[in-house]
């Protein structure tokens, strides 16, 4: 069966929604933990492993809302996630975890 345009609208903006929430609080996360736990691990492998998590719980939480359409559900996630780890790249480049 398949979904109409508002199920797959609906999707979209959730896996959007979740995305920019993963990608917000994984940023955020690293940094502050940047800030207080300075340890001999490289930035680089930190801040990777912060976006390996919300990416990870990007995927954990579609499963949990169950959108209609997974398809537009897994295409807006990753287009605001990919765009987010795109702009940290570029605002921060190799201290933002580019490994």
């Amino acid at each position: 069966m398949k979904p109409g345009l508002g199920s797959i609208v609906l999707s979209a903006v959730m896996g959007s929604a979740v995305g920019l929430l993963a990608m917000t609080t994984a940023a955020v996360a690293a940094i502050f933990w940047a800030l207080r736990h300075p340890t001999a691990v490289p930035h680089a492998l930190r801040g990777s492993g912060w976006r390996m998590m919300a990416a990870v719980a990007g995927v954990v939480l579609g499963l949990v809302l169950d959108p209609p359409s997974w398809p537009a559900y897994a295409v807006s996630f990753l287009m605001v996630y990919l765009t987010g780890n795109g702009i940290l790249m570029l605002r921060f480049g190799s201290g933002a975890g580019r490994s």
